[in-house]
């Protein structure tokens, strides 16, 4: 179980680097071209989509948290779970 979720952690960490590489890319372009950018006054334009790909991160940035924090609660709950359960196994029958 744990080793699936960890493979889910691995896939959305390799998407969100992907993105993050693409916002990088964009940004990079930016500034190599940025007497272009001014020039013919395409600021709008990129800002939009250096936006649009910030927006495609972000989603992908949530994700990737709420699964962590999922992964991180099981591995505290987990072994809570399998001692209660060992102890309740071992109880003591009543006698009436």
């Amino acid at each position: 179980m744990t080793g699936k979720l960890f493979q889910l952690l691995l896939h959305n960490r390799k998407a969100q680097t992907k993105v993050i590489d693409k916002r990088i890319r964009i940004m990079a372009e930016i500034v190599n071209s940025i007497r272009a950018v001014k020039l013919y006054a395409y600021e709008s334009h990129m800002g939009q989509k250096v936006s649009a790909v910030r927006e495609e991160e972000i989603v992908v940035l949530r994700a990737y948290g709420v699964l962590r924090s999922t992964v991180n609660a099981l591995i505290e709950f987990i072994p809570i779970v399998a001692s209660v359960s060992e102890c309740k196994t071992h109880a003591r029958p009543k006698v009436w």
